[in-house]
């Protein structure tokens, strides 16, 4: 095994063990999962999802190509990299391809994410991005969830469960309006939607309700 294969695996596997009150606490042993996937009533670009799965990421002038993406330098705060980061490419990439087709490139892309980001709270850790990250990740999880490799799932999973706790300490930084909006309602999502997250759901729905109201105006617009 080369060593940037063996580095590689070691993230997996740290991201791949449940943090450790977690496993004290844990009424059983069963791997995390999720216990509904929700539906997108959104209809994805299907021009847009043919370029993924040629190999380009493709948002108003710019291209990204994907056999060249490193989410480690593709930093945050730009369209593109918002874009990236944030996971809605995969609304696109569903539009195009199949569950076996489109996971392949929805599973490669993830890993590389797990790799660059999953150990460590960086830019890409923004509120709104995490909000964002889980509203498409559990929505498109046959597009991410369908590898048969128990410790890439196990990493995604507690991934998104660490994603989760930080936006319920860091939801309200987010900018007021729609950042904080997606922020709240990506750990609402976790809460209803990851098995033993339904006590995030109170706090997630109040935090919820306070950027929706703080973000319209007495006429509502």
């Amino acid at each position: 095994m080369s060593a940037d294969a063996a580095a590689q695996n070691a993230v997996v596997q740290k991201l791949a063990k449940r943090p450790l009150f977690s496993r004290m606490f844990a009424s059983g042993r069963q791997p995390l999962k999720l216990v509904a996937v929700p539906r997108d009533h959104v209809q994805g670009d299907r021009q847009r999802g043919d370029a993924m799965l040629a190999g380009r990421y493709i948002l108003g002038n710019e291209v990204l190509a994907l056999n060249e993406l490193d989410f480690a330098s593709l930093g945050a705060g730009n369209p593109v990299a918002d874009g990236m980061q944030g996971f809605s490419w995969l609304r696109d990439l569903a539009a195009a391809a199949s569950r076996e087709k489109g996971a392949r490139v929805g599973e490669a892309l993830a890993g590389r994410w797990l790799l660059a980001h999953g150990t460590r709270v960086d830019q890409a850790w923004r509120p709104d991005l995490w909000g964002e990250r889980i509203l498409f990740w559990t929505t498109y999880a046959p597009y991410i969830l369908s590898s048969r490799d128990s410790g890439y799932r196990s990493a995604l999973l507690n991934t998104l469960v660490r994603g989760a706790r930080h936006l319920d300490s860091n939801a309200d930084k987010a900018s007021p309006g729609i950042d904080r909006i997606t922020a709240w309602a990506g750990l609402v999502a976790a809460g209803l939607l990851v098995q033993g997250g339904v006590p995030r759901v109170a706090r997630g729905e109040s935090g919820l309700a306070r950027a929706l109201s703080t973000a319209q105006f007495e006429d509502g617009a």
